[in-house]
């Protein structure tokens, strides 16, 4: 059995969060609009630590997407955070990846989107449906080939 895409947990757990959207969150980090060389290495690290260090905080999932972005679906905290945890809220993480990328993207809203799931549900299938249709039509390695 094939290992399941990205994409499509992304679609799975999409709906899974809409049953019970109070308080849930996506956050899209749209790496896939950077203009080359951007991301470079240390960039995606960096996003990495950031949105792992947020999906534990928030009991969240990351989803990281063939395109280049990457997704979290987390919980919004129930009450302002401190300081110390600042970098890596939800709604905090447009704010502190603008200011990661500020030198390689002119537009900062253009890299991040956070939708809250009460409100902008429909928005988070339709980013999951495109991610899903890009996937399918993206050409798979075939694992005969020799290498």
């Amino acid at each position: 059995m094939p290992d399941v895409s990205a994409e499509e947990r992304l679609w799975e757990a999409t709906h899974a969060a809409l049953r019970a959207p109070k308080e849930r969150a996506a956050f899209v980090l749209r790496l896939s609009a950077l203009q080359g060389p951007a991301p470079r290495r240390h960039h995606l690290l960096v996003c990495r630590a950031i949105l792992e260090e947020a999906a534990q905080r928030y009991d969240g999932e990351i989803f990281l997407l063939g395109n280049g972005d990457a997704v979290l679906l987390c919980r919004l905290p129930p009450v302002p955070v401190g300081p110390e945890a600042a970098l890596t809220e939800p709604s905090f993480l447009p704010n502190t990846f603008a200011r990661l990328f500020r030198i390689d993207v002119p537009d900062p809203a253009a890299l991040t989107t956070l939708w809250r799931l009460e409100r902008d549900g429909e928005a988070l299938i339709a980013y999951a449906a495109q991610a899903r249709a890009q996937a399918s039509a993206r050409p798979v390695a075939d694992a005969t080939a020799p290498a």
